[in-house]
């Protein structure tokens, strides 16, 4: 099957549901995400299969032999230890000799055309817009067969276990927090663009209280001509993905403002309102009733929520 712009999104939306799942229930899962597909599960696992040797990578002693995964360096960039690896990338901490900082390096766990169109348009969607909580790019480049891209490096933790310091939240802290991660999605939609993937992953707060949107792979411009197009509703997280986005609907400023709302959630009261399989979370959200509290352990003063039905 050709590698459309739509089928590798669903791919890399099925993908990112599996890695989060245990191998037992990922069997499952596959079953049935991947049925009338036969191409799509061979395809999944071979990105699990390069998760797993990536993961393996980051995870060896400096003093150990390096996989064929390893980004070598350029006479640019030294590379001073791996980060953290997605689904299609793998970040790096190096060193810039020009600069003379130490940065971040985000390059592709693999060199298809698609991942490569990827990358180029995750860094050129962001590298003019510059808003102090949101990540900031440097320079795109591609030398030989690689692509690769420099940002900040950003040191922090993210923001549900900044919120929630040692398991218990403070209102202050949360508050202040909220307030740039508020700024920051607020500074992206005014420029037009979706970030499509908010998640306290992607947003780490520095020991300083500087609040951070990471993580811009799946970002899309925010325009008219594309209100109806549903091929781009495909991708994201799927504990954090707003029920249209996850039946299909274009993704639009509501659907940040969701993976937002279930980050505030999270931080409040230390788990996600939805738990389970992809299907089985959009289940149980349209059973609930409209009028169902949410208890908000130890914040019950601070802030009441309730399940909002659709």
């Amino acid at each position: 099957m050709s590698q459309t712009p739509e089928r590798d999104r669903r791919l890399q939306a099925v993908f990112d549901e599996a890695l989060r799942l245990e191998p037992a229930a990922r069997e499952a899962y596959l079953d049935h995400a991947c049925a009338g597909d036969p191409e799509l599960r061979p395809d999944v696992l071979r990105l699990l299969a390069a998760q797993q040797e990536t993961r393996s990578y980051l995870a060896q002693p400096e003093d150990q032999p390096r996989s064929a995964l390893q980004f070598p360096g350029t006479g640019r960039f030294r590379v001073l230890r791996g980060l953290g690896a997605g689904g299609m990338g793998i970040v790096y901490e190096v060193h810039d000799r020009v600069r003379d900082e130490v940065v971040a390096l985000k390059t592709l766990l693999r060199s298809s055309a698609a991942d490569l169109y990827r990358l180029k348009r995750e860094f050129r969607n962001l590298a003019d817009v510059a808003h102090p909580n949101l990540a900031c790019l440097y320079e795109l480049f591609v030398e030989d067969d690689r692509c690769f891209f420099t940002m900040e490096l950003v040191r922090g933790s993210s923001f549900v276990d900044y919120a929630r310091g040692a398991g218990q939240s403070s209102d202050d802290r949360l508050v202040h927090a909220l307030r740039q991660l508020i700024e920051g999605v607020s500074a992206l939609h005014r420029r037009g663009k979706l970030h499509r993937d908010i998640k306290p992953s992607n947003v780490l707060v520095t020991p300083e209280g500087r609040v951070v949107i990471l993580d811009f792979g799946l970002i899309t411009e925010l325009l008219p001509e594309h209100a109806g197009d549903a091929s781009a509703a495909h991708g994201g997280t799927p504990a954090y993905m707003s029920p249209e986005a996850g039946l299909g609907a274009p993704p639009s400023e509501a659907s940040d403002w969701y993976g937002v709302g279930v980050t505030l959630y999270e931080a409040l009261t230390g788990i996600r309102p939805f738990a389970g399989p992809f299907l089985e979370e959009l289940h149980g959200f349209f059973k609930i009733s409209r009028d169902e509290e949410v208890v908000v352990r130890g914040n019950a003063e601070f802030l009441v929520l309730t399940r909002p039905v659709f």
